[in-house]
């Protein structure tokens, strides 16, 4: 039951877009409340509610569905083989996932995921419809008051591109930091390989 309900989960959420969402949180949440104060005479002030939350709430959900298929791959990526020999050795569960699943999952999942993390930061310029003033409608209200759209654009485009970058340089660095050496480059680092061609 609870995987068919995950399967229609993602299914919607990747079937719509992400504005549409947006409005479906922005008023459904409201409802939400209205409902709950109804139904069991509490008493949350729905106009209270921050407009942050329905961007976040909607935000999450997205990258959830989205994101849970790439972990899933991830995942699946790692060879049973090893994961039957850890447990040969007499590993338990959590030490097989820390130990022999995670390392090499993580591997295999940091670029979709950094990929998903550039997507999210220029999606964040949609909040705008839920009442947030982020950088893209900063830039709007700026470009609407002096007139001069051209240069606003530009300096919000190279703002973007800048955070980009940098989320690129800091994707590269975990990738070199997490990434499995080949077998022949560790055994030449760890000394063993030049200690054979030494002929000892």
């Amino acid at each position: 039951m609870l995987s068919q309900l995950v399967t229609v989960f993602i299914s919607f959420i990747r079937g719509t877009p992400i504005i549409v969402q947006l409005y479906l949180t922005y008023n459904g949440i409201p409802l939400l409340l209205k409902f709950i104060n109804q139904e069991y005479g509490t008493d949350y002030n729905i106009n209270a509610v921050p407009a942050m939350l329905f961007v976040l709430v909607t935000f999450a959900f997205n990258e959830a569905a989205y994101n849970s298929e790439t972990i899933r791959a991830a995942l699946q990526s790692v060879n049973k083989g090893q994961i039957e020999a850890a447990e040969s050795l007499g590993m338990t569960y959590l030490q097989v996932l820390k130990r022999v699943i995670m390392p090499q999952a993580l591997v295999v999942a940091i670029p979709p995921l950094g990929n998903a993390l550039i997507g999210l930061l220029k999606g964040t310029s949609l909040a705008f419809v839920a009442g947030v003033i982020e950088m893209t409608a900063k830039g709007k209200i700026i470009s609407g008051s002096n007139f001069r759209f051209f240069e606003v654009y530009l300096a919000l485009a190279i703002i973007y591109w800048v955070m980009t970058i940098i989320i690129e340089q800091l994707l590269r660095y975990m990738e070199r930091r997490f990434s499995i050496p080949d077998s022949a480059q560790a055994v030449n680092r760890s000394g063993w390989f030049s200690w054979g061609r030494r002929g000892i």
